[in-house]
């Protein structure tokens, strides 16, 4: 899905963390977490660093472990129209 949207070559890091103190040098606030550069493309209101679960919200307002393939694009897309050139 990454190269339809940014392009072939994409890197995609897998982070496990592991341990509250993880948790805190990440600003991890569950998982799974979508970062771009470092930044969470969901930002949640708070950062309260923690070993959870996160939940998504689908378009039609359920919950999700994942958020809906359309809002991870569109949240990609929002980032590389926000990255500096």
């Amino acid at each position: 899905m990454l190269d339809e949207v940014h392009g072939h070559g994409s890197a995609i890091t897998r982070v496990q963390v592991l341990t509250p103190e993880d948790a805190a040098s990440e600003g991890f606030v569950g998982s799974p977490t979508f970062r771009m550069d470092g930044r969470d493309l969901f930002p949640p209101e708070q950062v309260v660093p923690a070993l959870t679960c996160r939940m998504y919200f689908r378009s039609d307002g359920r919950p999700s472990r994942l958020p809906d393939r359309a809002r991870l694009v569109g949240a990609i897309i929002e980032r590389l129209t926000d990255a500096p050139v």
